[in-house]
């Protein structure tokens, strides 16, 4: 068995992934990605020209995160944390349901999803630690609040996966984006990344039902995702 890496080893390492995600992570995404008339662009091609630019909740939010990390690393602030709250309004008055509160899954597909909720509040938890501005606090809070009301099973824990757009039953024969399954199963993948997004909420104070999540979540993780014949976690 390998006795794992030396410290001169991990650190050097450490350097290697901080250079290459300066030089070819975050350089790539910005400000290439900034749409002046709103949110970020996501289609682009191996050599960095655009392609079809398809707008979705789970995109833009990861971006919204990138950025907000960066600025919260100490990258050029000011312009990181300009850029998350560039996507910040996006997901605010383009990508969340007015009517029915909740994110869509994209601009063409208004059905809700568990999964990209989490990935909002993920990022938009992040812009908060960052420095972000009162609307990130107060969008990160509605998200919360929905995914509690709406999404979370009280019964047996977890949260459902596939909605209407107005946050009613999916009907039977619609699919997640993200699995083909119906619409009333819980997801693993998706509770990962509910998991990450409570576990932001709860670092920034959002929600004390954050806490709670958590809780909940690593005892569905360790308890009941785990399929014991062959030890590990279903999908």
């Amino acid at each position: 068995m390998s006795p794992g890496l030396g410290a001169e080893e991990a650190l050097a390492l450490a350097d290697a992934f901080e250079a290459s995600w300066r030089t070819s992570i975050i350089s790539f995404w910005y400000p290439r990605a900034i749409d002046p008339a709103g949110g970020y662009r996501v289609g682009w091609d191996a050599r960095g020209r655009p392609t079809k630019d398809e707008r979705g909740t789970v995109s833009q939010a990861r971006l919204v995160y990138v950025f907000a990390r960066a600025a919260r690393a100490g990258h050029r602030s000011d312009a990181m944390l300009a850029a998350a709250h560039h996507g910040l309004e996006y997901l605010r008055d383009v990508m969340w349901d007015a009517e029915y509160g909740g994110f869509v899954w994209a601009l063409d597909r208004p059905q809700k999803t568990t999964y990209a909720q989490t990935f909002a509040l993920f990022a938009l938890a992040e812009l908060v630690r960052a420095g972000g501005n009162d609307d990130a606090r107060e969008l990160a809070a509605r998200t919360l609040d929905l995914l509690e009301t709406r999404a979370h099973d009280d019964e047996f824990g977890g949260y459902f996966e596939l909605f209407a757009p107005d946050w009613s039953p999916a009907p039977r024969r619609d699919v997640s984006p993200i699995d083909l399954r119906p619409p009333r199963l819980k997801l693993v993948n998706t509770h990962m990344h509910a998991l990450e997004a409570m576990t932001a909420a709860h670092r920034v104070e959002l929600d004390a039902r954050a806490e709670l999540r958590v809780v909940e979540l690593i005892d569905i993780f360790t308890t009941r995702a785990v399929r014991r014949r062959y030890g590990a976690a279903a999908w």
